[in-house]
């Protein structure tokens, strides 16, 4: 063989290699990216466009996103508004109007508005779409309803864009949607201290909270990712129910701050850190409170800290509203601040003070604040509940429903249904998702059917034994969902 024809077969083989390279390459690059694989430096992007007059589907060709190489701010708010469906369009002009895109649109970050757009776009879990409305319909601060100036813009699309500037979204992550979506409130009523304080720690909300779904996984136990949205909204707010403050001792009462900017120590003491949620964490996998089953879970708890010794009565909790004969009620210090001993509702400080004293003090609205904080400490959805006796003379009662996810319905402690005997106006707490009136004036209208403003939903037509029987089996998450988002 010459070596002419030596040259021209190495040259063909060469030339094979080289095209089966680039037919590789190109599969690999363009290999649709699934849940797990969309990270902050490459992701799959595309938009789906319908025709009002046509039910075609236009599918925009698939854009890159990589760190350094991202399209412009105004290329994906483009995206979203040539979209042509709701929410979408509404969601680009909203990510507009933020006081980070100010006063030119390209100061914004680039690689967070394209996970928010991937997040929206790419979305086949139907809750993506429903979560997005509802942000937009209730993420706005309505101005009638304070005395000072309160944000123009959607508080709870800019907590999500936050939460996109330091983490990853996952495809469908109504998780990250949830934390924003329960948190934008803070932004409305707060200061500047408040702002910075909400951004670090919605942040590591969804931290902890992923972190939480990580051991679930571990254990083989139902995981809160897998959650609906309504549970995961209530999941992620930590200011159990400082909006209804029915504890008239209670310091720091979000209707009080309706004439008031919210500073971080009305804040602060109406959260939970992360830290006091983490070290919750532990203990309850310490103590083995943790099971595979929720109710026996929230029943550890419940037990343990308010009924090892009967109704309302344990070893761990010193009762001190004198509605109960022998109660010591007295004043005592929080945060440099001197109130009542019930009624006050600092998780933080009740935390601290059960690890010196290996005691709680307070009334039952002390406990549900106190067991929420325990129940989404490890991951289980929990929201307030209170039952206003319809008799006159009769003493009323709070405590914690939550969501058990095997049965997909909401349910209560065995023990807490049993604590009131007669009929009652049942009051759900609601999570400021829907701003707009949520905050009530502090006083109960006439009929106590109805209430002046949005943060409980009231069930009216329950005898107190139809009452228990709902909460014992476990009320259905759909409705549950609509008592908490639509009502």
């Amino acid at each position: 063989m010459s070596t002419s024809h030596r040259w021209r077969i190495l040259s063909i083989l060469i030339l094979v290699v080289v095209i089966v390279a680039s037919v590789s390459s190109y599969l690999v690059l363009n290999k649709p990216l699934g849940p797990s694989s969309f990270t902050s430096t490459s992701a799959t992007l595309y938009s789906t466009q319908t025709s009002p007059a046509s039910t075609s589907i236009t599918i925009a060709p698939i854009q890159w996103i990589t760190v350094g190489q991202t399209k412009s701010v105004d290329y994906y708010l483009s995206l979203l508004e040539s979209n042509g469906t709701d929410p979408y369009v509404q969601l680009g002009k909203e990510l507009r109007k933020l006081p980070e895109f100010e006063p030119y649109v390209q100061f914004a970050n680039s690689t967070a508005v394209a996970e928010i757009t991937y997040l929206a776009l790419n979305a086949t879990n139907p809750e993506v779409k429903e979560a997005l409305k509802l942000m937009i319909k209730g993420g706005t601060p309505d101005p009638s309803d304070f005395t000072f100036a309160v944000p123009n813009y959607n508080t709870e699309l800019q907590v999500l864009y936050w939460l996109a500037c330091g983490n990853e979204f996952k495809k469908d992550d109504t998780l990250a949607l949830a934390v924003a979506m329960a948190n934008g409130l803070w932004i409305t009523m707060g200061d500047q201290q408040v702002r910075d304080a909400v951004r670090n720690d919605t942040n590591a909300i969804l931290t902890f909270l992923r972190e939480t779904d990580a051991l679930q996984e571990q254990r083989g136990y139902f995981e809160l990712e897998n959650y609906p949205l309504e549970a995961k909204i209530a999941l992620a707010w930590t200011g159990n129910e400082s909006p209804a403050g029915f504890g008239e001792t209670r310091p720091h009462r979000l209707f009080d701050y309706k004439n008031k900017t919210l500073a971080i120590n009305g804040y602060r003491w109406n959260t939970v850190e992360v830290e006091t949620l983490r070290r919750m964490r532990g203990m309850m996998i310490q103590n083995g409170w943790v099971t595979s089953n929720v109710d026996q879970t929230v029943a550890n708890l419940e037990y343990y800290f308010y009924f090892d010794l009967g109704i309302t009565r344990s070893s761990h909790w010193n009762y001190t509203n004198p509605v109960r004969p022998g109660a010591k009620e007295e004043y005592i210090v929080i945060d440099g601040e001197k109130v009542l001993n019930h009624g006050y509702q600092n998780v933080d400080f009740m935390f601290g003070y059960y690890l010196e004293h290996n005691m709680v003090m307070g009334s039952c609205l002390d406990e549900e604040a106190f067991i929420d904080s325990w129940a989404k400490s490890w991951g289980i959805a929990a929201t307030g509940l209170w039952l206003n006796p319809k008799s006159e003379g009769e003493y009323g009662h709070n405590f914690v429903v939550y969501y058990e996810p095997q049965s997909r319905s909401w349910r209560a402690y065995q023990g807490q249904l049993n604590v009131v005997q007669v009929d009652c106006f049942v009051y759900i707490y609601k999570i400021p998702v829907i701003q707009k009136r949520f905050l009530w004036t502090g006083v109960l209208k006439e009929n106590p059917n109805r209430w002046d403003g949005g943060m409980v939903y009231i069930v009216k037509n329950l005898s107190i034994t139809e009452f228990r029987s709902v909460f014992l089996k476990g009320l259905d998450a759909s409705q549950m969902k609509q008592w908490l988002l639509y009502s």
